[in-house]
This record gives structure tokens, C-alpha cells and sequence, in this order.
């Protein structure tokens, strides 16, 4: 089973290009964030044309509430919408579906972390409810995935640093009291939920020592940062065997994030 997760930057014009290089890969079950409304007609006519058939999204959701971006999950296995599954300040930003697959019943949530420059503590907000519900979850299979806008870096020690941690320029860490509340949200779900069986795939397969990322940063077209923002976490019992982000993609200029890819690999089957 092969998973794709990918923001697709709220881009219209280029959506024909962005569906057929997902096909190319030939997922069983695609996540998408910053999906327009003007988008979804395309999306689903090419993804059916394909072979897939269930789909689900939060874009009329992100619309009552005057705003204009939602997520989308395309599958070519049967799914069930859970509505408002996990409580968040913009409704939209997660959304829940139970995927029929093969290997059983899997619940995935596909988020899309607001940044915090624009939207201060609501992204802190938003990570603090996807723990509180994920943490309390009995599900043996779980997929969490999408854009989180976090970490700020990981170092080859192991140590995840936040958007509420500092860096000194002798790159010691610094965390100001005033700050804990947002360092402990992002780094609860970052990290904290592999205490649930929620593990972050590509550090499972490829530890800390090799650096990756999925966003840039560019500051009068120099990059000034690498940031690994785009992530799958799932349940140990789900395997995953190859972990990888999709460049090309974003060097085609096809959205400003590189998409993630896991293939899954369970050895049991749990509809048995």
C-alpha cells in the first residue's frame, strides 16, 4: 500500500500537471492540502479517470467560515467521512476519513498546521487537539499526515528543535519561559505521539543522521533554509519499508512543497 502526502500550494493553473505526476506513482491513497475549490472539478474527473473512486474534502467546510482552502483525500479503496473527527480552530485544516483497505480498517487524518507567523496561537492550538484526540485513540491502524509547518530543524542527535526553541550562534538551544506552552504543542505531536504507536516514518526508516526537508526558503531568490515540514505517521503494525520526498516535483515548480511517499508493507492482514 503506498501512501502520497502533498500541499498543493492552493495552485489552480497547474492542477492537471499536479494530479498526473501523483498518478505517476501510483498511489493507493492521496492526501492533499491547500486544495481550492476551483480545483476539486479537475481533481476528481483525472483521479477517476485513473482508477480511483472515493474522495472526500474539507473545502465547502473552509468556505462557510470565509476561507478558502481545505483538504482532500483520494482513495481507490472505500472511505468514511468522520466529520469534525478531531476539534481544531479551522474545522478544515483536519480531516478524518476510515479507510477499507486490504489490510483493514485504517483510520488516516490529514492535516494542514496554520503557520504561525499568520495565525499565532491557533497553530498551537490545532496541534494540541490532535494530540489530546490521537492520544486517546484505540485504533491499532492510524495514518497522521499532511504539512505541520514544524520542526524548525532536527539535529543529527536526535534532538527536534520547535518554533518555541531558539538557536544561539553556537547553536546552543535555547527555550524561554514564556515560550514553553508552544515548544511542548508542536514537539507533543511531532514526537509525543510515537508513545501512541503514531511513529514519524521517515526518522523510523532513516534515523537522524541523514538531513532531509520538503519546504525552502528563499529570500531574494538565495535559500536561506531547508525545512522538513511535510510528514506520515502510522502505526508500527502498518510496516512501512520505503520512505521518500519527491523532489522532482517541487523542482518542476509544480507547488513550493516536495511530497512525501511511504510504502507500506504490513504482514498481516486484519481482516483474517
Amino acid at each position: 500500500m503506498r501512501l502520497a502526502s502533498w500541499n498543493l500550494a492552493g495552485w489552480v493553473r497547474k492542477i492537471e500537471e499536479q494530479v498526473e505526476s501523483l498518478i505517476s506513482r501510483e498511489p493507493s491513497i492521496i492526501c492533499l492540502q491547500e486544495v481550492r475549490r476551483k480545483a476539486i472539478e479537475t481533481i476528481t474527473r483525472k483521479f477517476i479517470n485513473s482508477g480511483y473512486s472515493y474522495f472526500q474534502d474539507s473545502v465547502l467546510l473552509a468556505e462557510e467560515k470565509n476561507r478558502c482552502k481545505g483538504n482532500m483525500v483520494v482513495s481507490k479503496y472505500p472511505l468514511q467521512h468522520l466529520p469534525e473527527y478531531i476539534a481544531v480552530p479551522h474545522a478544515e485544516s483536519v480531516i478524518s476519513v476510515n479507510v477499507e483497505t486490504p489490510h483493514g480498517n485504517i483510520k488516516i487524518h490529514n492535516a494542514h498546521i496554520p503557520n504561525g507567523s499568520s495565525y499565532g496561537w491557533k497553530k498551537i492550538e490545532t496541534f494540541e487537539g490532535i494530540f489530546k484526540t490521537l492520544s486517546s485513540e484505540e485504533d491499532n491502524l492510524r495514518i497522521l499526515c499532511g504539512d505541520f509547518n514544524s520542526p524548525q530543524t532536527e539535529l543529527p542527535n536526535g534532538k527536534t528543535i520547535t518554533w518555541g526553541q531558539r538557536l544561539s550562534n553556537n547553536n546552543k538551544v535555547l527555550l524561554r519561559k514564556k515560550d514553553l506552552r508552544w515548544h511542548q504543542g508542536e514537539l507533543s505531536v511531532i514526537r509525543g505521539l510515537a508513545e501512541y504507536n503514531l511513529v514519524d516514518a521517515f526518522r523510523q526508516l532513516h534515523g537522524y543522521g541523514l538531513e532531509e526537508y520538503s519546504f525552502i526558503v528563499r529570500r531574494k531568490g538565495e535559500i536561506v533554509s531547508k525545512r522538513r515540514f511535510d510528514h506520515v505517521f502510522a502505526s508500527q503494525e502498518l510496516q512501512p519499508q520505503v520512505c521518500v520526498y519527491l523532489h522532482k516535483f517541487r523542482e518542476m515548480k509544480l507547488s513550493d512543497h516536495s511530497p512525501i511517499e511511504v510504502l507500506f508493507s504490513p504482514k498481516i492482514n486484519y481482516l483474517v
